[in-house]
């Protein structure tokens, strides 16, 4: 979760692996298997330039006008 939440702050530039893994202080063998279920549960995606999002589905959207 810290993984998520750290990657949903950005949701406009994404992070690549290195720039996710260090902001989240995960160990990398750790944060290799999160990235991969995290993967696998179609939670988050990676770009064509190699950068990591959440996928729109579940990004917090409490800051979008309802209207």
């Amino acid at each position: 979760e810290a993984m998520l939440s750290w990657l949903a702050a950005r949701p406009a530039e994404g992070a690549t692996f290195t720039e996710w893994m260090l902001g989240a202080r995960v160990p990398k063998d750790l944060f290799i298997r999160r990235k991969r279920k995290l993967e696998q549960a179609n939670e988050i995606y990676k770009s064509e330039q190699g950068r990591y999002f959440i996928m729109p589905h579940i990004e917090d959207v409490a800051g979008v006008d309802e209207t």
